[in-house]
């Protein structure tokens, strides 16, 4: 996603890091955040940022259908579907919009919530 930043968006790692310290301050939690810490959020918000370009969700679409054409999924995962990950995705926005309208650190966390799996049609267990 990050290839994708200066066609819609504008983006700084910088404030990811001072996001993840406040949330750390949030939530009481002591210590500097980890690169994985970061990298997390980092992956979180731009799925935020992308779900929120107002016009179209042609972008987001075209990034999640490349991450299906070259990613491997476990069976028991389900099969990866673009369309129930947009759904999600626009479902989770309402939430994120009033925590953001609120000031509230970290409102792109509600992107966590976001569901592309549905359920796979071959069993994966073994059977007698």
């Amino acid at each position: 996603m990050l290839e994708h930043i200066d066609e819609r968006l504008t983006y700084s790692r910088y404030s990811i890091e001072q996001e993840a310290v406040s949330i750390k301050e949030y939530e009481s939690v002591d210590g500097e955040p980890s690169e994985a810490m970061i990298d997390g959020l980092e992956a979180t918000y731009l799925l935020a940022a992308y779900t929120m370009i107002p016009e179209d969700d042609s972008l987001l679409r075209s990034i999640a259908e490349d991450v299906a054409a070259t990613t491997t999924v476990s069976p028991r995962e389900g099969t990866f579907d673009v369309d129930q990950l947009l759904v999600s995705l626009s479902e989770a926005s309402a939430t994120a919009v009033s925590l953001a309208n609120a000031g509230q650190p970290g409102w792109f966390m509600e992107f966590n919530v976001a569901d592309l799996f549905v359920a796979g049609d071959a069993e994966w267990l073994a059977s007698e």
